[in-house]
């Protein structure tokens, strides 16, 4: 995925970040166009165009000029639309968000689609986003959120250089970490700082976070079974209260069925030591029509039978009225 060794200074800026151009052959025509009036609402100051006013320093995470509530983005000033997906992409929307979201430690959580302001003419809205929200001490409420700390891009129709323009903003933004899922061939990386590249990351591999309970297991973001298995050791890793409470019923369950079996063992034995030290054979048929018998209260009555029995068979025979 992409060049096999880093890129030269400056060489990905040169080739992600071009000077957008007014005839708008940029990053807007890789998306389906909203509408006849798409066009660029606050491009860079080199180009035509609208400017937003200028900020100091980074716009907050979550001061947005993109329309809430709506698939309108925009990157680099320029708008574009965020098609809706179709199965598998929305499934694994869905499913990374599970897995991802039943591993994070608190205080941290994880939201799909979510806004998230990168610069003065960025506003889009990762996949799936690991972040920190703010709450209010006295009130309990969420006042707003910390930057990202993960970002998740699935990658369908897409060209490659779309999730590869993103990720390099993100960092440059802050995120940590970017991780790209393609939908074809399941395939995960993650963005390399250091190489200016995507890492493949095989299935078996397993990804570790200050932000994840537990180490997640790579495939499971990729396939559903495994996704299952994972969430449920995740469960196990918070110690969940209701997946404890399972447990320690099943436990309980578990050693009484075991008293009830050891009982029954023991009263079996003792109808063969009682048999055994009167000098009585007992037929292999018979032993196990013993062994087979469950219920407590006829064993307890072989025992009795066993004491005065003259011959095994007697076991069996019922009294006489």
């Amino acid at each position: 995925m992409g060049r096999s060794g880093p890129l030269p200074e400056g060489a990905i800026a040169a080739q992600f970040f071009p000077v957008v151009p007014s005839c708008r052959s940029c990053y807007g025509c890789v998306m389906s166009r909203r509408s006849s009036s798409f066009g660029m609402v606050c491009p860079p100051a080199d180009s035509r165009g609208m400017v937003l006013p200028s900020l100091d320093g980074n716009p907050r995470v979550d001061d947005h000029f993109a329309p809430a509530e709506t698939r309108v983005e925009y990157i680099q000033g320029v708008e574009v639309f965020a098609a809706p997906a179709h199965e598998p992409h929305a499934r694994l929307h869905s499913q990374i968000n599970r897995v991802v979201g039943a591993y994070v430690k608190e205080p941290y959580t994880t939201a799909v689609d979510m806004l998230t302001r990168v610069d003065e003419a960025t506003d889009f809205a990762p996949d799936v986003a690991v972040y920190e929200p703010i709450i209010d001490p006295e009130t309990g409420e969420v006042t707003g959120r910390q930057l990202e700390e993960i970002a998740f891009e699935i990658l369908d129709k897409q060209k490659q250089a779309v999730p590869t323009k993103k990720a390099l903003m993100l960092v440059a933004r802050g995120v940590r970490r970017v991780f790209c899922l393609v939908v074809k061939g399941r395939k995960l990386s993650e963005w390399s700082r250091a190489h200016g590249r995507w890492e493949p990351i095989p299935p078996d591999a397993m990804i570790e976070d200050p932000c994840f309970v537990a180490p997640i297991k790579a495939g499971a973001l990729m396939d559903s079974v495994l996704a299952e298995d994972a969430i449920g050791r995740a469960m196990l890793a918070k110690d969940a209260p209701s997946v404890v409470a399972a447990l320690n019923e099943k436990l309980a369950k578990g050693l009484e069925r075991g008293a009830e079996q050891g009982a029954l063992e023991q009263k079996r034995a003792d109808i063969l030591q009682i048999f055994q030290h009167r000098g009585i054979a007992v037929s292999k048929a018979v032993q196990g029509r013993i062994a087979s018998e469950t219920n407590f209260g006829v064993l307890e009555e072989w025992v009795k039978k066993a004491i005065t029995a003259k011959h095994e068979e007697e076991l069996f025979e019922k009294k006489r009225s």
